[in-house]
């Protein structure tokens, strides 16, 4: 039987071929205009809740309960407990459940999807003595064929059926067009390559919204300081590292979070691919608002 639910009490084409980038604008996120009516905060179901990104997603939702009205899914409850999340907040259960998943979307009916679930490797050995790598593996039912597959499109496929969701923000990662990317290599389970058949399955086949964003290399758990002002590059198809002659391509968890609750409510977000990364912003620029992720979604790609 599928886990026990414990939901909220709910009521123009173009493509760029260069990256883009913009600087922070003076405003902050919080005075931007809400996007939809007084009164009607925006239903989110996020999957991956208790992720070390979901977390600082979920956390920012819940937040801002004028702007959102959210209900996480995890695979541990116990593990929301203690990230100080409302019971009421959380649903325990399976993405790879998709008999589980398509009851959870009827219990919820959400406006909106953030899938940030993804597989996670373990390691098996650690390095060997003369240098070896260490090896890594998946837990039985955990491989990204099954999670970053199959379980998202489980999501996608409820999210359609529910006839109430309109706009899937997918979060991936950069390096899906390199099938030699160590990410692919560790435990043999080409997680990069199944997170982009489901990211091609949601924006060809699903007919809804989408909003698919692959960061960098992830920084931070969401409690750091803020540190030094950081502007946002976007592009696709891995281009960054090549077109700006980068070492390294990052971005903090927690800028992640925002790039993801913007682009719930921004228009410009909608039908839009982007890998993101940041750098250290120039002049000392202050954080964007809402117009200045509309306007740094409008150069985002359609497709990947």
């Amino acid at each position: 039987p599928s886990p026990a639910f414990h939901a909220a009490p709910l009521a123009p084409l173009f493509n760029r071929a260069s990256p883009h980038r913009l600087a922070p604008r003076a405003r902050p996120f919080s005075t931007a205009a809400p996007a939809m009516s007084a009164g009607a905060p925006l239903k989110v179901l996020l999957t991956g809740a208790t992720g070390r990104t979901g977390a600082i997603v979920m956390k920012k939702l819940l937040e801002d309960p004028a702007m959102f009205a959210p209900v996480g899914l995890a695979r541990n409850a116990a593990k929301a407990t203690t990230l100080g999340f409302p019971e009421s907040a959380v649903v325990a259960g399976s993405i790879t459940d998709s008999a589980f998943v398509e009851a959870l979307f009827e219990k919820v009916k959400p406006d909106a999807l953030v899938i940030l679930t993804s597989a996670i490797p373990q390691m098996l050995e650690g390095p060997g003595p003369s240098g070896e790598p260490p090896k890594f593996g998946y837990p039985e039912g955990g491989q990204p064929e099954m999670v970053d597959w199959e379980g998202a499109k489980a999501q996608i496929d409820a999210a359609k059926k529910s006839g109430t969701v309109k706009h899937v923000v997918f979060v991936g990662s950069m390096g899906s067009t390199d099938l030699e990317n160590p990410l692919n290599k560790m435990g043999g389970g080409n997680i990069l390559v199944w997170k982009r058949k489901a990211e091609s399955y949601l924006i060809e086949e699903s007919g809804l919204d989408y909003t698919v964003i692959n960061p960098g290399g992830l920084l931070g758990d969401g409690s750091e300081p803020d540190g030094e002002p950081l502007e946002i590059l976007v592009s696709n198809a891995d281009k960054l590292k090549k077109e700006y002659k980068l070492e390294k391509t990052v971005i903090p968890r927690k800028k992640v979070a925002e790039i993801v609750m913007n682009a719930l409510l921004c228009e410009n977000a909608r039908k839009r691919v982007m890998d993101v990364i940041t750098v250290p912003a120039k002049d000392g620029a202050a954080p964007m608002d809402r117009d200045a992720y509309e306007a740094l979604f409008a150069t985002a790609d359609r497709t990947l």
